[in-house]
């Protein structure tokens, strides 16, 4: 079985094409989210997405308690490397044992990606 060209490409490849979001780019949409949206510390955010974990850092200093999702084995050992809390799993599927998050975050691309517009108002 194939699988779909989302599963395949988020590797080696997209680390170097998008190389330019780098943390100075994360610490400042982390530092928006933060002032915005005033959560408690301590709270759980899903970073939904999470690629290599960029926004998970600054996140975890801010005191929040960080869990990230992402489909990208390449990706996830970036995340892992950091020491970030990450499971491989499809966003449309997520095989998570926690259920409840204060915020669930997705930065950058996440969605559009599937065949059906449906698959991605599901995820929501």
């Amino acid at each position: 079985m194939k699988l779909p060209w989302f599963a395949r490409w988020f590797g080696e490849d997209y680390k170097c094409l998008y190389a330019h979001r780098d943390q100075k780019e994360a610490d400042a949409q982390v530092h928006f989210l933060v002032s915005t949206l005033k959560l408690e510390k301590q709270s759980l955010i899903l970073d939904l997405g999470c690629g290599a974990g960029r926004h998970m850092g600054p996140l975890r200093k801010q005191g929040y308690r960080v869990f990230g999702l992402d489909l990208s084995p390449v990706l996830l050992r970036t995340a892992r490397e950091s020491k970030h809390p990450v499971l491989r799993s499809d966003m449309r599927y997520p095989a998570l044992k926690e259920s409840s998050f204060s915020l669930v975050a997705s930065f950058f691309t996440s969605f559009g990606y599937f065949d059906d517009s449906s698959e991605d108002e599901g995820v929501l």
